[in-house]
């Protein structure tokens, strides 16, 4: 009985955590070109104290990096956002596809123009060591 009582309540608090943790926006990033292609996902989530972090995985990894955001990054997140909507078509031979949740709200977008990089510099932003997609 004890031991049930103490599994019942590991499993209760490791619940309750990750309740904790509200995802505010999600970015599902893949692009190909002629040499290669990859995907990433970029999560950015808000603790139970208030603080923002981003969370990046590339081409599956299973182990995420993190980063704490501040307002400015936030900022620079919706002008990634603002930017993305208002995208033309492009002829290139790189194309990136976006699939992002924010606010409630689903954004798909391709990006074919080969000079916008937008995720590319947002993520240079977060995480301040840059971005290198690794290839497939």
């Amino acid at each position: 009985m004890k031991k049930s009582f103490i599994i019942i309540s590991v499993l209760l608090i490791l619940i309750s955590c990750k309740k904790n943790e509200k995802t505010i926006a999600q970015v599902k990033y893949k692009y190909s070109s002629c040499f290669g292609g990859g995907e990433s996902k970029l999560i950015l989530y808000e603790t139970s104290d208030s603080i923002i972090y981003a969370a990046l995985i590339n081409n599956g990894d299973k182990k995420p990096t993190k980063a704490k955001l501040n307002t400015t990054h936030i900022a620079e997140f919706e002008v990634f956002l603002r930017e993305l909507k208002e995208l033309k078509n492009g002829m290139c031979t790189t194309v990136a596809e976006y699939d992002i949740v924010y606010n409630n709200e689903r954004i798909r977008k391709i990006d074919g123009t080969c000079d916008w990089n937008g995720f590319d510099k947002l993520v240079k932003s977060f995480f301040e060591h840059g971005f290198y997609p690794i290839d497939k």
